[in-house]
């Protein structure tokens, strides 16, 4: 099984309201090393809510005018013949994809919410000519036809039905029907979904290369979106190559497997040998980690007064406002003499600095929030934060001077006429 990124789309936002575009745009140029790149590019026009769309060998920048930057920020939405030319971009000065995902992350500390909105993860079945294929089209359908999945989503949706006797639905890939059938697993706008597909046969039908040889191509797919990009993305960073691939393998088993009868409950059901090759023998099941902001001591307090209000209001209309009070004080005073401490120092905070639901969120909690690693985190990024300049200082540092990247205009002008 081969696998890789098929698919990244990363957002900018300023964390506060000191950083301005043509900073942010500056920052892609030079820390991230992008400038040669993004000199190349060419205005498409608008895309979406952004105001401007640049773009070349499917590297995509989108970005909007300064006044609205503070709100909306910047986004690169990367294909895969975009990742595998960046990639190579990359590797010209020096560095791998990984050590500069990390510095983007790394950008959390340097005033900017650097997130991972969209990670499509591809694993794939190639075989060629006298090879014969572990996962097929056939197979997977077969399985869903006969009840043979053990999935957390609800749904299933198949595009292109076969002869298996699946509905069908049209399949448009830049305004061409695709042939070929697709199985969704999970709802598309949802954070996790998983889709199978005919690779061989789309290549064929957008006249793409194919390895040589090759007779077939089945391709499983994640597209994480949100906390699940991010978590993803948290791995890649973390991990060794191996221990990456291992992971994913273990979060697609945990998501969707394919199993062979055995009890009306599913999750005790052996899984089919042909899945478990696919994995490489992968029998552990990984979550991807999905951390939400801790509640505010001022909602937790909220949620938790709530229950008492029929008490309350009963003591109040029998008692009245005075009545409750001197019952209220009464307690107080009883809980000193025990020496309890009845202040609450955070949910006093709360309430002085206006906090009423979530915790304040920084750039750096979103990743912290999507990371499975228990030790510091800060201190590992602020690590590949050194790392990285201390790698490729000399590669940083001619690209702030040199004469090619000296040409490039600054945000303001930009705006007007381009990368």
């Amino acid at each position: 099984m081969e696998s890789k990124f098929d698919y990244l789309t990363l957002t900018l936002k300023p964390e506060n309201s000191s950083v301005r575009l043509d900073m942010a745009l500056n920052t892609l140029k030079h820390t991230m090393l992008l400038g040669d790149l993004m000199h190349k590019m060419t205005l498409k026009g608008r895309f979406a809510f952004y105001d401007f769309h640049f773009s070349y060998e499917n590297i995509h920048l989108l970005h909007t005018t300064p006044d609205k930057f503070q709100e909306q920020g910047l986004c690169l939405r990367i294909s895969s013949q975009g990742l595998d030319y960046l990639t190579a971009y990359l590797k010209s000065y020096g560095i791998e994809l990984k050590d500069w995902l990390g510095m983007w992350r790394a950008l959390c500390f340097n005033g900017y919410i650097t997130k991972d909105t969209r990670l499509d993860y591809a694993m794939d079945d190639i075989r060629f000519k006298g090879d014969k294929p572990l996962l097929t089209m056939r197979k997977v359908l077969t399985c869903k036809n006969n009840r043979e999945i053990c999935k957390k989503a609800r749904t299933i949706d198949v595009v292109n039905g076969d002869d298996l006797g699946i509905r069908e639905r049209t399949k448009f890939i830049n305004g061409e029907e695709v042939k070929g059938t697709t199985m969704y697993v999970g709802v598309r706008n949802s954070e996790f979904v998983v889709r199978f597909y005919d690779k061989l046969a789309e290549q064929i039908q957008q006249r793409k290369e194919i390895p040589e040889g090759c007779t077939s191509w089945t391709r499983c797919e994640l597209e994480l979106k949100g906390a699940a990009a991010m978590g993803a993305l948290n791995a890649f960073l973390d991990y060794s190559p191996e221990e990456y691939a291992e992971y994913m393998r273990g979060v697609l088993n945990d998501h969707c497997r394919f199993i062979s009868r055995a009890s009306s409950n599913v999750s005790r059901c052996p899984v089919k040998r042909w899945w478990r090759e696919f994995l490489h023998g992968c029998t552990e099941c990984f979550k991807l980690p999905h951390g939400k902001p801790a509640r505010s001591a001022f909602a937790r307090a909220e949620r938790g007064l709530t229950q008492y209000v029929p008490t309350v209001f009963t003591m109040y209309q029998e008692l009245g406002l005075e009545g409750v009070f001197r019952w209220f004080e009464a307690r107080i005073e009883e809980m000193k003499a025990k020496g309890r401490d009845i202040f609450k120092s955070e949910l006093a905070e709360n309430i002085r600095e206006d906090i009423r639901d979530y915790e304040e969120m920084n750039a750096f909690k979103h990743y912290e929030y999507t990371t499975a690693e228990d030790c510091e985190l800060e201190d590992r990024i602020r690590r590949q934060h050194f790392d990285y300049f201390q790698k490729f200082y000399k590669v940083v540092r001619c690209c702030e001077f040199d004469e090619q990247h000296s040409n490039f205009m600054n945000g303001q002008e930009v705006l007007h006429n381009g990368l």
